[in-house]
């Protein structure tokens, strides 16, 4: 289990959270389903390309998500 670190802004805040996941892909499936939760958005839900789903949540939601690290990067 490898641990990202995903820096996200939107209309309240600026921040970073923590995402575990087993690779890369996986990680890009729990942001974007931690969106599709969060917003409770079928359309979301409807987007499986994680590059146009950060690009829609900025356009009709003001939220932005940065460059993903993992964690490994800082060691």
């Amino acid at each position: 289990m490898n641990t990202y670190l995903v820096p996200f802004d939107d209309d309240d805040t600026c921040d970073i959270f923590k995402v575990y996941a087993n690779n890369w892909n996986d990680c890009e499936n729990k942001i974007m389903t931690r969106y599709v939760n969060l917003l409770d958005s079928d359309e979301l839900a409807d987007i499986d390309d994680f590059n146009y789903f950060c690009r829609y949540l900025y356009d009709n939601y003001d939220i932005f998500i940065g460059k993903i690290h993992e964690i490994e990067d800082f060691e």
